[in-house]
């Protein structure tokens, strides 16, 4: 199998199984109701976001035949981010009981540790590596590692939180 073969079935499989998540999670949406109905239905739109950017990249990969970085791809990847915070952040929860300063005081030490190893091994040789020509590359790639610390925010968030009862 040549390697052009192996990206094609990649980039197709992701872009099949982002639509059929796309197709479930709309699903989901019709047996619920209230907050979290809303929810689930911000959730589709990030993966409708997200499966938006494998699409294109997959054209770009494999029908142009071109290199699908940076690309309108990112576009839709980069929307993906705070729309799936929004999700999260939207998710019915309940208070667990926990005091507000010590609730703080564990996020942000969780928050702060995994910043600094992302700057540290990520974004720091990012930085230094970036030649004069090509800005937006390394733009990318810090705004897709940022990206991801803040949904790390946002779950640890809602884990903190708590789940309503009727929920689980």
């Amino acid at each position: 199998i040549e390697k052009d073969e192996i990206t094609l079935v990649g980039n197709s499989l992701k872009t099949v199984i982002g639509i059929v998540g796309i197709i479930m999670s709309y699903s989901v949406t019709k047996s619920l109701e209230g907050d979290l109905k809303h929810t689930w239905k911000i959730l589709t739109w990030a993966y409708i976001f997200n499966t938006g950017g494998d699409t294109i990249w997959y054209y770009y990969a494999s029908i142009l035949n071109e290199k699908p970085f940076p690309s309108w791809a990112d576009v839709s990847f980069l929307i993906h981010y705070p729309v799936m915070l929004w999700a999260l952040l939207s998710y019915p929860t309940k208070s667990r009981g926990f005091d507000k300063k010590k609730l703080i005081a564990d996020i942000s030490i969780v928050m702060v540790s995994g910043t600094t190893l992302v700057w540290y091994f990520i974004i720091n040789p990012t930085i230094t590596g970036i030649k004069e020509e090509d800005y937006i590359s390394p733009a990318l790639n810090i705004s897709y590692t940022v990206g991801d610390m803040v949904l790390i925010l946002g779950i640890l968030v809602v884990f903190f939180r708590g789940v309503e009862q009727n929920l689980v």
